[in-house]
């Protein structure tokens, strides 16, 4: 895991694909792995993120890939739609690092003087897939922050 760090990103047209249920993030990922592929965008910026996030009284929960592109798709399974740019504050991980990465962050939330979390914008992960479409361990967790 590394140390935190700031990233800023521009607003960011993306295409996504949600799905509910079991497994979402492989589920979402089997789907999506096919439409970039069909639709050469496999060497694009990938993200993805909770949608919706699992809650105390909802174990399920929903995954949602995105992909920076203008690109119109033919899939209406597949919306296009934006994420807002800005300062975000970053932490490349493994995947067996995940709940401490994003623990990282939240603990550097209530200990910075300086940033707050910017619930107007998205958190994600960056995703890494290797040349053959299939995600590998490494990602770069990000949260939006902004100056108190």
């Amino acid at each position: 895991m590394t140390d935190l760090f700031f990233s800023d990103y521009d607003d960011m047209n993306v295409l996504s694909f949600n799905y509910f249920g079991d497994s979402p993030e492989d589920n979402c990922w089997k789907y999506f792995k096919n439409f970039l592929t069909e639709n050469k965008l496999t060497e694009k910026m990938i993200l993805g993120f909770n949608n919706p996030s699992p809650s105390s009284e909802n174990e399920t929960y929903g995954y949602e890939f995105c992909v920076v592109s203008d690109f119109i798709p033919e899939d209406k399974k597949i919306i296009q739609t934006k994420i807002k740019g800005g300062k975000f504050i970053c932490c490349e991980i493994k995947f067996e690092e995940m709940s401490a990465g994003w623990e990282k962050i939240r603990t550097w939330f209530e200990t910075n003087k300086k940033y707050t979390y910017d619930n107007s914008g998205q958190w994600f992960e960056i995703h890494f897939p290797d040349k053959n479409g299939n995600l590998t361990d490494r990602l770069i967790l990000c949260s939006p922050v902004y100056e108190k």
